[in-house]
């Protein structure tokens, strides 16, 4: 997987592998949205957004299950409710 340069990314990435979830990244072949993450055995993407951008319309039309995580807010709160589950 490329490392990632985005902190915000790789907070979500680091609460992933603490609760021992499957992930590939946006390069990766079962990525056929080609966002930020792809959680094979739930068939769910995450999209992590520093702040709004006019492409988000587009990357959530990518998949039928994504979830868009916008701001640190956002992704420490969902950092801290994946450590609750």
């Amino acid at each position: 997987m490329t490392p990632r340069h985005d902190p915000m990314e790789r907070l979500i990435e680091a609460a992933l592998r603490e609760r021992g979830l499957d992930f590939v990244g946006e390069d990766h072949p079962l990525n056929v949205a080609k966002l930020d993450f792809y959680l094979p055995q739930l068939d769910l993407y995450i999209e992590v957004k520093r702040m709004h951008s006019p492409r988000i319309a587009d990357q959530m039309a990518r998949g039928a299950n994504v979830i868009a995580i916008q701001g640190e807010g956002a992704v420490r709160a969902f950092v801290e409710m994946l450590g609750k589950l």
